[in-house]
């Protein structure tokens, strides 16, 4: 070996093992995360006493969302809502009241999603029998004028109870399509003496 190549050796050695120790650093460092908030689920704002009207064509309210509470998040453009009351507002017809304790609206949907135990109501016409209908969960497709359930649902009237696995609700025609369903009807009591 010559002079002149051997304090380059460890020189060399020296940068190898510079090189490894960046290497292995990046290996062993936990990850970087961002702290601008992107990743987080906060609400960006809440509103108490949460009122909200979808108006039609001719400036008529079609349904109403009522919460006691909604809070807003930005991360995914949804909002949660507490004791929510949906209600659906056609002419001529009595309303169809839902209440539940929470609900959701998602994001670039014409959706509210009830939960926690759903009551469906309307009074009595001359030409309706009331309703009062009961289901865990219920999804309101208010463009649609539909309302559907997949968690099992109980339709009780005076003459009896029904249940069913699934159910469609179309608030316009006041039809009521009822899946695997189950039916129990009472006589009505005589009252002669």
């Amino acid at each position: 070996m010559s002079a002149r190549s051997l304090p380059s050796l460890p020189i060399a050695v020296l940068a190898a093992l510079v090189a490894l120790t960046f290497w292995l650093n990046q290996f062993v460092q936990a990850p970087r995360t961002r702290t601008d908030g992107n990743k987080r689920h906060d609400p960006d704002l809440v509103v108490e006493n949460f009122t909200a009207q979808a108006l039609g064509p001719t400036g008529d309210v079609q349904y109403t969302v009522k919460a006691a509470k909604m809070a807003h998040f930005p991360d995914d453009d949804s909002s949660l809502l507490e004791r929510v009351v949906f209600t659906a507002l056609h002419p001529d017809l009595p309303p169809i009241v839902a209440e539940a304790p929470r609900g959701r609206l998602l994001a670039g949907t014409d959706e509210v999603i009830m939960e926690g135990g759903v009551l469906v109501t309307s009074e009595k016409t001359k030409k309706y029998q009331p309703l009062r209908l009961s289901t865990p969960t219920l999804n309101i497709f208010p463009g649609k004028n539909i309302a559907r359930s997949t968690d099992g649902v109980r339709l009780d009237s005076p003459s009896g109870q029904l249940t069913a696995r699934r159910m469609e609700l179309n608030s316009l025609t006041r039809r009521v399509r009822l899946e695997q369903g189950r039916a129990s009807y009472q006589q009505p009591q005589s009252t002669t003496q």
